[in-house]
């Protein structure tokens, strides 16, 4: 009976009922894989990614510091 488990959600993908991909999306994947990205353009992205996972180590290890927490007594007005 397991060997047959994928079959109700192939016949529902195959009615529309199912979850699938937007067409520009794919749109946008045939355009990659006609035009891929240049090796520059790949390691820039993959820089911005490792910024990001940087920040976010450092914030989890160390904690965000306390020069750039917004302070309370400056916000004139807001009181939550």
């Amino acid at each position: 009976m397991a060997a047959n488990a994928w079959q109700p959600r192939m016949v529902a993908r195959a009615l529309g009922k199912g979850p699938d991909m937007n067409s520009r999306w794919l749109l946008r994947m045939t355009r990659w894989a006609q035009n891929p990205p240049s090796a520059g353009r790949v390691k820039f992205v993959f820089a911005i990614i490792g910024i990001c996972v940087a920040l976010y180590a450092v914030e989890r290890i160390w904690g965000w510091p306390e020069a750039l927490s917004p302070d309370r007594s400056l916000q004139r007005g807001y009181k939550p």
